[in-house]
């Protein structure tokens, strides 16, 4: 097994320092640039699906809402003005009376 390399794994990027007290090790540790690329181009399309995932749910969800809305404000209207069907039906009647309507 020793042909087979973990490009997975984090990579030491530094250097080992001669100090009185000893030895001292600068650095970081990263992801070689290959795995960094690979990473973000996989994040990204997890990203890129679940918008897409949420953006199909809601979308048909936003026109429900607007539909309750739209029928919350007409039951505003409703309270709001007791007796506009009276008001328009006798309109109504009063102008076909009068011969306006043909």
């Amino acid at each position: 097994m020793g042909m087979f390399r973990d490009s997975f794994m984090p990579v030491f990027h530094g250097q080992v320092e001669a100090t009185p007290e000893g030895s001292r090790i600068r650095g970081r540790m990263s992801h070689h640039l290959l795995v960094q690329i690979f990473h973000g181009f996989w994040c990204g399309a997890l990203v890129l699906m679940a918008l897409f995932f949420v953006w199909t749910i809601v979308m048909p969800l936003a026109a429900y809402g607007m539909l309750w809305i739209a029928n919350g404000i007409m039951a505003v209207g409703d309270r709001a003005y007791p007796g506009r069907e009276q008001k328009i039906e006798s309109y109504l009647r009063e102008v076909c009376e009068r011969g306006l309507i043909q």
